[in-house]
Formats: structure tokens, C-alpha cells, sequence
């Protein structure tokens, strides 16, 4: 059934099973949100904690130095980071400085194809968590994707998932 009264109905068009009924991307957002509210709030904290634990524990200067590398770090920093994307976790956001967001991000559990290592990143990127959940969804875990930062002017990028390319392989003459 098709909603296509009152004055936007020309220009737009609400599929809906019955009155009242929830559009996907609105019961996309209330899932998000329930699985934020159950346990998951320090997940994000955990990764801060353990660096922080190897400083205070590191039995060198150098080691400390180097205790605090491989922290959480954010989808704007993986912009053309081959990865294979081994899970993730949706934990509820405390900022209210982000406009449009769903209120939550993911924790994402990664491997960089090109060095082997495990990494862990953050997003509330809403095209990537829709994704993330179709995923799951679909056992298409894990996953080879990377994150393609896509400028939309003013010095601002919309971060999305995309597949990696498909390169041919040389051929032999």
C-alpha cells in the first residue's frame, strides 16, 4: 500500500504495509537503538582503557611512548584502507554535538589486508551502520570493503562502504 495523500504526495511516495506502519529505515534506527541499550555502552571505553593500561604499565620510557598506538580510531582516518571487517558492536553515543546521527555508532573489529594487523575503528557514518546491519543480516560476515570518503564540499566528506576494486590479473602473452 502506497501512503499518497496531502500536499507532497506528487512529489513524494511512503511505502507502508498498513496505517501506521514503520518505514524499514524507522525500524532500522528503534533496532540500533535497543541493541545500544543493551550492555553494549562500554565497548567503546574499553579500547581507551586497555592503551591506557599498557602506559601505565609499560616498564620503559620507550615503551611508553609506544603503549598507545593501535587506538580506537575513527572511519575518517581509514579512507582507502583495504579491510576485512571481522564484526562489530553498536554502542550508544554520548555526544550531542553530532546533528543527524542515530544517537549510536559502531566499534568495528578489522583486520588491514596489506599488513596483516588487527585494528579496531569507530563510526556513526548512518550509511555505513545501515549497511553493517545488512551485513549482518545476510552473514556476510566477515567482510572485504574499505571506506571511500566522498567530498561533498566545504571541506566536508560523506563517509561510505564500498567493496573493494576488482583488479584483473596480468595475463601472460
Amino acid at each position: 500500500m502506497t501512503d499518497s495523500t496531502g500536499p507532497a504526495a506528487e512529489s513524494e511516495v511512503v511505502t507502508r504495509t498498513g496505517p501506521g506502519a514503520l518505514r524499514p529505515y524507522e525500524k532500522f534506527v528503534k533496532s540500533l537503538q535497543m541493541q545500544a541499550e543493551t550492555g553494549n555502552t562500554e565497548r567503546g571505553f574499553e579500547v581507551s582503557a586497555q592503551m591506557m593500561d599498557r602506559v601505565l604499565t609499560a616498564g620503559t620510557e620507550a615503551e611508553m611512548w609506544d603503549a598507545d598506538e593501535g587506538g580506537l580510531l575513527a572511519g575518517r582516518d581509514l579512507d582507502d584502507v583495504w579491510q576485512q571487517i571481522k564484526g562489530y558492536t553498536v554502542v550508544k553515543s554520548t555526544r550531542e554535538d553530532i546533528e543527524g546521527g542515530f544517537g549510536v555508532y559502531a566499534v568495528i573489529d578489522a583486520v588491514n589486508l596489506h599488513t596483516g594487523e588487527a585494528f579496531t575503528w569507530e563510526t556513526g557514518a548512518t550509511g555505513i551502520l545501515s549497511k553493517l546491519a545488512w551485513l549482518h543480516a545476510n552473514d556476510k560476515f566477515p567482510v572485504r570493503c574499505m571506506v571511500k570518503a566522498v567530498n561533498v564540499g566545504g571541506g566536508r566528506a560523506v563517509l561510505k562502504l564500498r567493496p573493494l576494486p576488482v583488479i584483473a590479473a596480468p595475463t601472460t602473452a
